[in-house]
């Protein structure tokens, strides 16, 4: 099994680059590097320019402009973050000049990037992540964003990889072929990150719900949404995930009163044999150049909120510890009497098998989630319009004593 990292926007300009010279990097991610460390990739939307130059971008109007001294790329090395997204509305926000210093920098750190380049060939290009150990996978990941078409690279011109949200044939098309072109260099897992829509949006509008649906169809395995400044819910769609927004991480915006953009999650999406298998999120609060882990009654509000929100995508998260869950869940009902065990785990959907007895369900289970497949001889009930969705069932801890109990839990 392997994890991946995701967090919203990291703004590491204004008070929060003053703030960095009297500050260690790792300071900035406080109790959460811990946790930040744990995943196998770590990936951020970069939401300034790394750049000493000083000129703003006036070509048109914009109220605010995001630059870091180049130094602030010690921040991303501190949590050993692995790629940064570049598409979105502040990158050239210190003009071209302050975009290729910022590439360079990334590229002399040693990270990753997505989204931005020194022409559209280069700012549309996936970059390729390699997660090593016991379970290797190759992530592709590609960036976009729908905000400043002004900041847009063109054939001959830097700038960034801009994509209308739209269900047109050239959109769809388009994305159909930037997926075929991250699979032909070896992914084995495409993330489709996208700086999208207006702030302070609570809830992806019925466009954009359609849109993130239509990306996993075209064959991406991860949705990662932002721009909202809050986070949105997740929903699993085709046993994919879709985060519609995953909010702030560090900066120093104002808070708004309601919608609190001081209230954030790090979202942390596990993986066995290229399957989505759980998700954790951990609350935290956000102050001016310092993340931390929520306690209290910040993680109780922040939790609600998840819960309340991936709720009406179907997605049931459940409380552990410092965090939320969702994983696949099993729930047997005395199967050595040869009565139906029932499967969930596909926001809300079950899934029946009948009559196999003993230890051997779980193997049947097991099969038919690896396979895709029924076994007639077994007489398995399933239904055929989630079939190629349903996630890879994990087969440790199949003990025969599990099988009559009626304890519910994760495989």
């Amino acid at each position: 099994m392997f994890t991946l990292a995701f967090t919203g926007d990291v703004m590491l300009g204004r008070l929060v680059n003053e703030r960095l010279r009297d500050m260690q990097p790792e300071e900035v991610w406080g109790d959460v590097l811990p946790h930040l460390a744990q995943a196998d990739l770590r990936i951020v939307n970069l939401e300034c320019a790394l750049t000493a130059h000083q000129q703003p971008w006036t070509r048109t109007e914009k109220m605010f402009h995001f630059r870091a001294d180049p130094e602030a790329v010690h921040v991303l090395q501190a949590a050993h973050i692995d790629a940064c997204t570049l598409a979105n509305n502040h990158i050239l926000d210190y003009e071209e000049q302050g975009l290729r210093d910022t590439l360079r920098m990334l590229d002399a750190s040693g990270i990753r990037h997505a989204g931005a380049g020194a022409n559209a060939t280069e700012a549309v290009a996936p970059t390729i992540l390699e997660v090593h150990g016991e379970s290797p996978c190759r992530v592709a990941l590609l960036s976009y964003t729908d905000n400043e078409p002004d900041f847009s690279a063109t054939a001959k011109h830097p700038g960034t990889n801009y994509l209308e949200v739209s269900l047109q044939h050239e959109t769809l098309a388009r994305i159909a072929n930037d997926i075929a072109q991250a699979r032909a260099q070896g992914a084995d897992l495409v993330v489709f990150s996208n700086h999208w829509g207006a702030n302070f949006v609570e809830r992806p509008s019925a466009e954009f719900r359609s849109f993130a649906r239509r990306v996993i169809e075209l064959g991406a395995d991860i949705y990662h949404g932002h721009s909202a400044h809050i986070c949105q819910g997740i929903e699993i769609y085709r046993g994919k995930p879709i985060l519609y927004d995953t909010g702030n991480f560090i900066d120093d915006y104002a808070i708004h009163p309601k919608l609190r953009n001081d209230r954030s999650c790090l979202f942390k999406l596990m993986f066995e044999q290229g399957k989505l298998c759980g998700i954790e999120l951990l609350p935290v609060s956000l102050s001016v150049a310092h993340v931390a882990l929520a306690r209290g009654k910040e993680f109780d509000a922040i939790s609600t909120r998840m819960e309340m929100l991936c709720a009406e995508f179907g997605t049931r998260l459940m409380r552990s510890d410092d965090r939320l869950v969702w994983q696949l869940w099993v729930q047997p009902i005395d199967a050595t009497l040869g009565r139906s065990v029932e499967l969930t785990g596909l926001s809300g959907l079950w899934w029946f098998a009948e009559k196999t007895v003993g230890a051997a369900c779980w193997n049947v289970r097991f099969q038919l989630f690896q396979t895709v497949t029924p076994d007639p001889k077994r007489s398995l009930l399933f239904s055929q319009k989630y079939c190629e969705a349903a996630p890879l069932v994990r087969s440790t801890n199949l003990k025969p004593s599990r099988i009559a109990s009626s304890h519910r839990g994760p495989l």
